[in-house]
């Protein structure tokens, strides 16, 4: 499912499904996909640490993180609403 700022990007309000992973993190090869499941296993976290650190996986250079975030966060707060 497309982010929040990939949906405005392609000025829509309607998800889009893409058949290719969208790589958040390219140091862990960490997708959104991965990033979305483990939000909805895993639930809130306090840090960006934390959410690597579910995916078996460190923080490298760094420049993912606030997108990590957000995509971990918007996810959380999705599957909330929908528990």
């Amino acid at each position: 499912m497309a982010s929040l700022a990939a949906m405005k990007w392609l000025g829509t309000n309607r998800p889009v499904r893409s058949l290719r992973p969208m790589y958040v993190c390219i140091c862990n090869a960490l997708s959104e996909r991965k990033i979305r499941e483990s939000a909805n296993q895993n639930g809130p976290v306090r840090a960006v640490g934390d959410i690597f650190r579910a995916l078996g996986a460190e923080p490298e250079c760094g420049k993912c993180a606030a997108h990590a975030v957000a995509v971990y966060h918007e996810e959380a707060a999705r599957h909330a609403a929908c528990a």
